[in-house]
């Protein structure tokens, strides 16, 4: 029964109520709709028009779509939908009719499109979605990316812009924002098919602003069409639900950044701030490829937002993506806040051990444990500026240590589900009907096994051995259950083995047999008067570098380190009240001085002096100072004589009368 409220216009009354409705691309069907109480109208005269779509319309797992039209008596007629704009608004109503025998653990995406080899083009075509419960009409999709563009990519990847007004509901959690746009991301180069998403998660476990990225099962005018990764668009909405500041610029690089003069133009797709030019990405790439070696690391402290950097480094390389060099990464300013720059993810479907080859491109079944270095992301260029400054480069080993232990620990086994990685993969395995557990394979009519008969591993090329590969043997007809087994019994137990072997990653300490940090300088009172210009100096005496990611400062002021924060072996960090702040003060220290800095922090030191506390991730208090503060002078000449706080009901007359009782001028 479909219902509507229909309401005469100045033009005569009601002549008629039209409902079209089609199912999938057939012709359209008209029924009367009627207000007389009769043929799925609940009650006569109240103004609400209803008619029935007949059952024999309706068809499990398949589009059903309606409008309405109504006209007065003069011929003027109306229509809901509106359908105002034909490529930004849309035409129908729908649903899709439970369908009993799809069988899955996944996120269904249902897509509807009549020309479904249009929609792998650039130019794209219009289509309709469903998904959690919600229906799209007349949205648009088009190819997604370079490499799915060639023939060998039997799945593609896809584009989905929604609507003016309508955004999609990809979560089914009320607190998740809906997105503009999504990305229907292809797996079908990769065996496994939860590498992307794996990566993704591990980003954002990390700290890391990454996006969200979960596995979905899809439908395509009603019959199956394979697994795709379900992906967030970048905008305002991604970075603002990323904890970010959503009026910060953002960029998609195409290039390395080592160009000033092209590469902050040419190879560049400006997310947002579309209405002003690349100035600030071109004044940074210059800054950040100084030819003087001091000037640039001079730069780099005052222009990068280091936690943040540092964190990306090292959640990247303990992911193993080495798909991160001349592209495939968003660089971001916190623009108007503290104008500091960091990479954020994209593209990490060759991870976990996937690489690119020469000679079989995107399906060479090696797995490779090493690819890039132990350092991965080095081939970009603000990635390589910051390892070559020995600081910075302590600061990221010291992070993936943390992350290794956090992902993978230090043993070697395999499976091991007391690791993080090895239990996510083996709950992803049992959501697709696949299993980590050796010797068994994927569950027969299950999403694992759907994928690979709709998409076969014909096109995977036979594996030669290869410097660094960890078998010379050929997998490339591995089923889902088959690669997640060999990814644990080569790629995680070797790559453990070589972090812990690689002498440049520090082992991992105790916190407890740790020297304190101290409390070095305490700028309660800057000279300037500017109280944005305050901070809290913070020392550690120790002969290793420590990750503060996560322990906080409270007292007077309240602060949690952000992931990716560590203060060098016998270093300083600055924990800045504002970071825009600190960047203006011009006694040192000051910008300028290579110094490592964060924040900021919420409240304001006191003058009169209070108490400060370091307190580790456990709630243990590792560090504390009182400061005796300085209070103002002029605190002791004046007195408040009078307040007058509701003078005749006039808010406007209020006054405070401060009095001078000292002997001389204050």
């Amino acid at each position: 029964v479909i219902s509507a409220r229909v309401s005469p216009s100045q033009g005569g009354p009601i002549a008629s109520v039209q409902l079209l409705y089609r199912r999938n691309y057939e012709a359209e069907v008209s029924l009367p709709m009627n207000d007389a109480g009769e043929n799925g109208d609940a009650s006569p005269a109240d103004g609400i028009f209803s008619a029935s779509i007949p059952a024999t319309a309706i068809t499990a797992g398949a589009m059903i779509r309606w409008k309405i039209r109504a006209t007065d008596s003069s011929a003027f007629a109306s229509l809901i939908p509106p359908f105002s704009d034909p490529i930004d608004s849309p035409q129908y109503f729908g649903t899709v009719p439970v369908d009993p025998s799809i069988n899955t653990q996944l996120p269904v995406v249902h897509r509807f499109i009549q020309s479904p080899a249009t929609a792998a083009t650039t130019g794209g075509t219009r289509c309709s979605i469903f998904l959690n419960g919600e229906f799209y009409d007349n949205v648009g999709i088009n190819i997604h990316g370079q490499s799915t563009t060639g023939a060998a990519f039997l799945k593609k990847s896809y584009d989905i812009d929604g609507n003016r007004g309508y955004r999609f509901k990809w979560s089914t959690d009320p607190a998740q924002p809906r997105a503009k746009d999504i990305n229907l991301l292809t797996v079908y180069a990769d065996k496994t098919r939860v590498r992307h998403d794996l990566a993704y998660e591990m980003q954002r476990e990390a700290g890391v602003a990454a996006h969200y990225c979960f596995l979905t099962h899809n439908r395509l005018n009603g019959t199956f069409d394979g697994l795709y990764s379900f992906v967030e668009d970048a905008d305002d909405v991604y970075l603002e639900r990323a904890g970010l500041n959503k009026d910060g610029a953002l960029y998609k690089m195409y290039n390395g950044m080592s160009n000033p003069a092209t590469d902050a133009i040419t190879g560049v797709e400006k997310k947002n701030r579309k209405l002003e030019n690349n100035a600030d990405l071109y004044s940074f790439i210059v800054g950040m490829n100084l030819a003087d070696a001091a000037a640039r690391k001079a730069f780099l402290f005052d222009h990068v937002d280091l936690p943040k950097m540092v964190n990306f480094m090292a959640a990247n390389t303990v992911t193993g993506n080495v798909d991160l060099h001349a592209k495939n990464y968003y660089i971001y300013r916190d623009s108007n806040r503290s104008d500091l720059w960091t990479l954020l993810p994209w593209d990490l479907d060759l991870s976990q051990g996937r690489l690119w080859t020469a000679a079989n491109n995107y399906f060479d079944d090696g797995i490779y444990i090493n690819a890039g270095g132990t350092l991965s992301g080095q081939g970009q260029s603000l990635i390589a500026r910051l390892y070559a400054i020995p600081e910075i480069s302590a600061m990221v080993r010291r992070r993936l240590r943390s992350l290794q232990d956090q992902f993978f620990k230090t043993s070697a086994s395999a499976p091991d589900l007391s690791r993080w990685y090895d239990r996510r993969l083996s709950e992803m395995a049992a959501r697709l009907g696949a299993s980590i557990t050796p010797g068994q394979n994927d569950l027969p009519g299950s999403d694992a096994a759907l994928d690979y008969a709709r998409y076969p591993a014909a096109a995977w090329r036979n594996h030669t051995a290869v410097t660094g590969n960890t078998a010379a043997s050929i997998f490339a007809s591995n089923t889902t259950s088959q690669e997640m087994q060999r990814v644990l019994s080569s790629w995680v137990v070797q790559r453990i083995n070589t972090i812990n072997s690689d002498s440049l990653v520090p082992p991992a300490y105790q916190i407890s047999s740790l020297l304190p940090l101290t409390f070095s300088s305490i700028e309660h009172s800057p000279a300037s008067g500017n109280q944005d210009q305050e901070f809290i100096a913070l020392t550690n005496p120790n002969g290793i570098d420590i990750d503060l990611s996560n322990w906080s400062l409270d007292g007077g002021i309240s602060f949690t380190f952000e992931p990716g924060t560590v203060i060098n072996a016998g270093g300083r960090l600055i924990v800045a009240a504002s970071r825009s702040g600190f960047k203006s003060r011009t006694v040192s220290p000051k910008p300028g001085e290579s110094l490592a800095v964060t924040g900021p922090y919420q409240g304001n030191l006191s003058n009169l002096g209070e108490s400060l506390s370091l307190i580790d991730p456990s709630g243990t208090t590792r560090a504390s100072i009182t400061y005796p503060g300085q209070p103002s002078p002029y605190q002791e000449f004046l007195a408040i004589t009078e307040i007058m706080y509701n003078p005749g009901g006039n808010g406007l007359a209020e006054f405070i009368e401060l009095s001078n009782i000292s002997n001389s001028v204050t």
